[in-house]
């Protein structure tokens, strides 16, 4: 009976021992892996445009130094504005990084700018950035779990009609039935993407009576601006109510946002 209980005991300790052992050198192994940066490598966040999206892609190596596999591995962003409020989010895995091997993989993250733009309209004409939020989890060993959290690391985004500004209306010509006048603008594009859109213009005379309406084609190329008069045009409805004086109200129409955006109005005259 004694050597029975005696032999127990040994099993128990040594059992103890395989598992400091294993439960040492699983630790050891995933912190020597990470602690020296060859474990998991991300690459520069790459941004790019396609079919009104922005896709953000960001190249992903896991190289498997240690001792033991990797299995489950996760990553993870979210995109916030500036107030914090989330944007998108998007997750890439890999299964199973065996001891000694490497994988690459490449996490996207798609942003619809119909999406953004239509709820944050102050983005299409204020520079700013946004907070991107990133998280890896993986299992090590078949028995651990490793989470690694990167928090606001941040992303700029330019603007594609920043700082666009109605500056005057020159002195109007009118015909007899049309009025022409010169408008001043101003505007920058910041971003990546080509802008084209419509002005949509309206015009009145003194007495807020509607006249006539013009549209022109505003056509702003990717890290570009325009600065200086366009001439607009507008067929008068009633040519009696033409006074000489009034205001002009200007309308931005862009065919990747539903409805128009004001952006100001303008005295003439």
């Amino acid at each position: 009976m004694k050597q029975s209980i005696r032999a127990l005991g040994w099993a128990v300790t040594i059992s103890m021992l395989l598992l400091l052992a294993f439960v040492a050198t699983a630790f050891y192994s995933a912190y020597d892996m990470l602690a020296t940066g060859q474990g998991i490598g991300l690459g520069d966040l790459q941004t790019s445009y396609s079919n009104n999206e922005v896709v953000l892609s960001m190249p992903i190596t896991v190289n498997n130094t240690g001792y033991y596999d990797m299995t489950e591995l996760n990553v993870s962003t979210m995109v916030k504005d500036y107030d914090g409020a989330a944007v998108v989010s998007g997750t890439t895995e890999i299964p199973e990084i065996r001891r000694g091997l490497t994988e690459s993989t490449l996490h996207n993250l798609s942003l619809s700018l119909t999406d953004i733009l239509s709820n944050m309209t102050h983005l299409l004409f204020n520079d700013t950035e946004f907070r991107i939020d990133l998280s890896i989890a993986f299992r090590y060993a078949h028995a651990f779990s490793f989470q690694i959290t990167m928090a606001n690391t941040s992303m700029p985004w330019g603007a594609p009609l920043c700082g666009l500004d109605l500056r005057e209306a020159g002195p109007p010509s009118f015909n007899g039935t049309h009025l022409t006048m010169d408008i001043t603008l101003e505007v920058e594009n910041h971003s990546l993407l080509d802008i084209v859109a419509d002005l949509d213009l309206r015009v009145y005379n003194q007495m807020e009576r509607h006249l006539g309406s013009g549209t022109r084609l505003l056509h702003v190329p990717s890290l570009s601006g325009l600065s200086g008069p366009i001439k607009a045009v507008f067929p008068i409805e009633n040519p009696s109510e033409y006074t000489g004086k009034g205001y002009l109200v200007a309308y931005l129409d862009i065919p990747m946002i539903d409805g128009s955006i004001e952006l100001g109005r303008l005295d003439y005259g």
